[in-house]
Protein backbone atom coordinates (compact mmCIF):
# COMPACT_ATOMS: atom_id res chain seq x y z
CA UNK A 1 0.00 0.00 0.00
CA UNK A 2 1.26 3.22 -0.69
CA UNK A 3 0.64 5.40 3.06
CA UNK A 4 1.25 8.69 3.84
CA UNK A 5 1.85 10.38 7.12
CA UNK A 6 1.10 13.95 7.90
CA UNK A 7 3.09 15.51 10.43
CA UNK A 8 3.81 19.12 11.99
CA UNK A 9 7.56 18.28 11.68
CA UNK A 10 10.20 15.69 11.08
CA UNK A 11 11.98 13.55 12.12
CA UNK A 12 10.89 14.67 16.20
CA UNK A 13 12.72 13.00 18.62
CA UNK A 14 10.19 12.26 21.17
CA UNK A 15 8.01 11.12 19.02
CA UNK A 16 9.58 7.73 17.85
CA UNK A 17 6.00 5.92 18.35
CA UNK A 18 5.51 7.79 14.98
CA UNK A 19 9.08 6.68 13.69
CA UNK A 20 8.45 2.84 15.33
CA UNK A 21 5.17 2.69 13.11
CA UNK A 22 6.96 4.27 9.65
CA UNK A 23 9.09 1.38 10.50
CA UNK A 24 6.71 -1.32 11.12
CA UNK A 25 5.17 -0.46 7.44
CA UNK A 26 8.56 -0.10 5.76
CA UNK A 27 9.35 -3.74 7.48
CA UNK A 28 5.97 -5.48 5.89
CA UNK A 29 6.40 -4.00 2.10
CA UNK A 30 4.30 -0.76 1.58
CA UNK A 31 5.20 2.37 0.25
CA UNK A 32 5.18 5.19 3.28
CA UNK A 33 6.38 8.96 2.71
CA UNK A 34 6.51 11.63 5.23
CA UNK A 35 4.67 14.81 4.56
CA UNK A 36 5.66 17.84 7.36
CA UNK A 37 3.56 21.21 7.28
CA UNK A 38 7.00 22.78 8.93
CA UNK A 39 9.66 21.28 8.12
CA UNK A 40 12.45 20.37 10.63
CA UNK A 41 11.74 20.68 14.51
CA UNK A 42 13.19 23.41 16.15
CA UNK A 43 17.09 22.48 16.91
CA UNK A 44 17.20 20.25 14.61
CA UNK A 45 20.65 18.56 15.07
CA UNK A 46 20.37 14.86 14.44
CA UNK A 47 17.76 12.19 13.75
CA UNK A 48 16.81 9.17 16.08
CA UNK A 49 18.95 6.54 14.55
CA UNK A 50 15.57 4.57 13.34
CA UNK A 51 15.81 7.34 10.72
CA UNK A 52 19.06 6.66 9.48
CA UNK A 53 18.41 2.78 9.86
CA UNK A 54 15.48 3.11 7.33
CA UNK A 55 16.23 6.02 5.13
CA UNK A 56 12.73 8.07 6.39
CA UNK A 57 14.42 11.42 5.10
CA UNK A 58 14.37 9.92 1.48
CA UNK A 59 10.84 9.05 1.88
CA UNK A 60 10.04 12.40 3.78
CA UNK A 61 8.75 15.57 2.22
CA UNK A 62 9.31 18.85 4.35
CA UNK A 63 7.20 22.44 3.54
CA UNK A 64 10.11 24.73 2.55
CA UNK A 65 10.14 27.72 5.39
CA UNK A 66 9.06 30.89 4.50
CA UNK A 67 11.52 33.79 5.51
CA UNK A 68 8.81 35.94 7.35
CA UNK A 69 10.20 39.50 5.40
CA UNK A 70 9.39 36.80 2.18
CA UNK A 71 6.08 35.38 3.47
CA UNK A 72 3.66 36.98 0.42
CA UNK A 73 6.59 36.76 -2.40
CA UNK A 74 7.22 32.92 -1.48
CA UNK A 75 3.72 31.83 -1.06
CA UNK A 76 2.90 33.28 -4.07
CA UNK A 77 5.58 31.83 -5.66
CA UNK A 78 4.85 28.41 -4.73
CA UNK A 79 0.98 28.34 -5.56
CA UNK A 80 1.30 30.15 -8.83
CA UNK A 81 3.50 27.05 -9.79
CA UNK A 82 1.39 24.37 -8.45
CA UNK A 83 -1.49 26.21 -9.89
CA UNK A 84 0.04 25.72 -13.46
CA UNK A 85 1.13 22.31 -13.07
CA UNK A 86 -2.09 20.97 -11.04
CA UNK A 87 -4.85 23.68 -11.99
CA UNK A 88 -7.36 21.52 -11.04
CA UNK A 89 -6.18 20.49 -7.69
CA UNK A 90 -5.64 23.78 -7.28
CA UNK A 91 -8.91 24.97 -7.39
CA UNK A 92 -10.56 21.81 -5.66
CA UNK A 93 -8.18 23.42 -2.58
CA UNK A 94 -9.21 26.78 -3.67
CA UNK A 95 -12.99 26.37 -3.13
CA UNK A 96 -12.35 24.61 -0.23
CA UNK A 97 -10.45 27.55 1.64
CA UNK A 98 -12.99 30.27 0.38
CA UNK A 99 -15.81 28.26 1.94
CA UNK A 100 -14.13 27.86 5.03
CA UNK A 101 -14.29 30.97 8.13
CA UNK A 102 -10.78 31.29 8.07
CA UNK A 103 -10.22 35.19 7.06
CA UNK A 104 -7.52 36.59 8.56
CA UNK A 105 -4.55 36.88 5.62
CA UNK A 106 -1.62 35.75 7.48
CA UNK A 107 -3.63 32.22 8.26
CA UNK A 108 -4.82 32.13 4.28
CA UNK A 109 -0.94 32.34 3.79
CA UNK A 110 0.22 30.11 6.21
CA UNK A 111 -2.65 27.81 4.68
CA UNK A 112 -1.62 27.86 1.28
CA UNK A 113 1.90 27.55 1.80
CA UNK A 114 1.36 24.22 3.38
CA UNK A 115 -1.37 22.47 1.31
CA UNK A 116 0.23 23.78 -1.95
CA UNK A 117 3.28 21.39 -1.10
CA UNK A 118 0.31 18.77 -1.04
CA UNK A 119 -0.66 19.16 -4.78
CA UNK A 120 0.34 17.23 -7.58
CA UNK A 121 1.37 13.74 -5.37
CA UNK A 122 0.25 10.33 -6.37
CA UNK A 123 -2.64 9.25 -5.05
CA UNK A 124 -2.42 7.26 -1.40
CA UNK A 125 -3.85 4.29 -0.24
CA UNK A 126 -3.77 5.92 3.43
CA UNK A 127 -3.04 9.10 4.90
CA UNK A 128 -2.61 9.09 8.85
CA UNK A 129 -2.84 12.40 10.32
CA UNK A 130 -1.70 11.41 13.91
CA UNK A 131 -2.60 14.30 15.93
CA UNK A 132 -4.92 15.46 13.00
CA UNK A 133 -3.30 18.41 11.23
Amino acid sequence: MRIAFVTWRFPVLSEAFILNQIAGLLDRGHDVRVHAFNGYPDGFVKAHPIVERYGMMRRAYLTPARPERKVLATTTSLMGYKALRHPSEFTRLAAGYLRSARTLEHDRLKFFHRAAVLLGLPDYDVVHCQFGN
